[in-house]
């Protein structure tokens, strides 16, 4: 176990160095002078070459991101064009309300996704099979800038039941956690219920049953155990999914997240801030990716990393 954790680290960093090239690069094409920026719209044309020379920004492309990439790599993540405090502080204010919407957003996705996965594999070409078979497309398709649209104009426009903007109640966090988690609720309830199909066809199960075994001992105790594996895979990669998800969602909500901070700082030109959260959240995913590889040695003693 730990020679694959350890293996799975090492291949973390060539993934890293590729997103921060291609972060780099990227924002080097964005139109704008991040030195004009931090020097304010008085400056006068020395102040802005004097702050251009001080970041660096005068030398070759590739002086700049060797230079940065040492900075990142001793967690200097330098200073905000825009409000001029430490990067790290920037990321550290916003991290909590993302955190709490990608929690909230995961919690609804898993629950109502595997409910819907396991009653469609047991009443197979029922009316709840096709109820949730059309709710899971439905939700795969629709984009989260529109559906968090529509959310906010029929429960806080029409209805007035719930805040359109803003995070720190419950309330705040409905309609983003929804709008957010129903593409991830969508996916888990397809694979949950083609996993739970397959594993329910197993001579096992069948011997089960004629045995006596109560129909909830062998869908949950004996078949959703078996069939947890893929479904487990696919809730760590909708968790980057939603990380990702949250640039839209927060920016519609208004919330004051992670997301809604890469969005500003890209209209503002803040370079330093939005390197520096988009290798925060690829991080993050990597994380994730590896914890769920590590989760899969309890879920299934037959699995074994050399």
């Amino acid at each position: 176990m730990f020679r694959h954790i350890a293996g799975r680290l090492l291949w973390a960093v060539p993934v890293l160095l590729g997103v921060s090239v291609i972060v780099f690069g990227l924002l080097k094409l964005i139109p704008g002078d991040a030195a004009q920026v931090m020097a304010g719209t008085d400056a006068t044309a020395a102040d802005v070459e004097a702050i251009r020379q001080q970041l660096g920004l005068d030398r070759p492309v590739y002086v700049q991101y060797v230079r940065w990439l040492g900075r990142l790599s001793r967690l200097d993540l330098g200073r905000s064009a825009v409000t001029h405090r430490p990067v790290v502080y920037e990321i550290a204010s916003r991290i909590p309300p993302t955190a709490e919407l990608a929690a909230a957003a995961m919690a609804l996705a898993v629950a109502l996704g595997l409910a819907m996965g396991v009653a469609a594999s047991t009443h197979q070409h029922s009316i709840w099979d096709v109820t949730a078979s059309l709710a899971a497309a439905v939700g795969v398709s629709m984009p989260i800038f529109w559906l968090g649209l529509m959310l906010m104009m029929i429960f806080s426009v029409g209805l007035r039941w719930l805040p359109s903007t803003g995070a720190g109640t419950f309330a705040q966090l409905v309609l983003p956690a929804l709008t957010l988690g129903s593409t991830s609720m969508a996916i888990i309830a397809r694979q949950a219920r083609s996993a739970m199909l397959e594993v329910l066809q197993q001579d096992y199960l069948r011997t089960a049953r004629a045995k006596g075994v109560t129909r909830w001992v062998v869908v949950m105790r004996h078949g959703f155990r078996n069939a947890v594996i893929p479904i487990v895979t696919v809730v760590g990669l909708q968790l980057g999914y939603l990380l990702s998800g949250t640039v839209l969602t927060e920016t519609v909500f208004a919330r004051p997240g992670l997301g809604r901070l890469i969005v500003d700082s890209i209209r503002s030109r803040d370079v330093a801030v939005v390197q520096s959260a988009v290798m925060v959240l690829s991080v993050t995913f990597i994380v994730v990716n590896l914890a769920v590889d590590v989760l899969y040695a309890y879920l299934d003693p037959r699995i074994r990393f050399d």
